[in-house]
């Protein structure tokens, strides 16, 4: 079934999508679901114990990559997904993805709050600038202050370490 419909995407794609199968941003959580009922019955202890489950846990365990399609007027490949089949997978290897995902989020969590509050003192330069726009004088300022994230802290005030003029001259502590 060759051809484009619209500008949106190829015919092939739209009859991917008929049979339920999506790229991953159009895969919600009730859409997963309802897909899932209509494979196994909905007082299933497999269904049951993914029914409240969070979205991001149901896409990353029950998609799979089906084919690719072209999609847009500029011809993108487009990934298209199906919903696994439950009947391989036993309530108990569910239950241990579920737990293996829980604690991969828990360590991205930790991981993400640990480099937050690492912090270490640097002596940096930076410009101010003053005058008027006619006549911009740019003053290089020497101060010593924390760095958190892409932010430089001092007396001075708060500046961004990438902005233009700013450098990093050594670490203090």
């Amino acid at each position: 079934m060759a051809g484009y419909h619209g500008y949106s995407k190829s015919n092939n794609a739209v009859q991917a999508e008929r049979n339920n199968k999506f790229p991953k941003s159009k895969w919600t959580k009730e859409l997963i679901l309802k897909v899932l009922s209509e494979e196994v019955e909905e007082n299933d202890e497999k269904f049951q114990f993914l029914a409240n489950k969070p979205a991001a846990f149901l896409k990353d365990f029950l998609l799979v990559s089906y084919e690719w399609h072209h999609t847009s007027s500029y011809y993108n490949c487009t990934e298209y997904y199906e919903v696994r089949e439950l009947f391989s997978w036993t309530l108990s290897e569910i239950q241990e993805k579920f737990e293996n995902y829980q604690a991969a989020k828990e360590a991205e969590k930790q991981e993400k709050a640990a480099k937050k509050e690492e912090t270490s003192i640097y002596e940096c330069e930076f410009l101010v600038w003053s005058g008027s726009r006619k006549h911009p004088k740019a003053e290089t300022i020497r101060e010593t202050g924390e760095i958190k994230g892409n932010w430089f802290y001092s007396s001075y005030g708060k500046k961004l370490i990438t902005a233009n003029g700013f450098k990093i001259l050594r670490e203090v502590k």
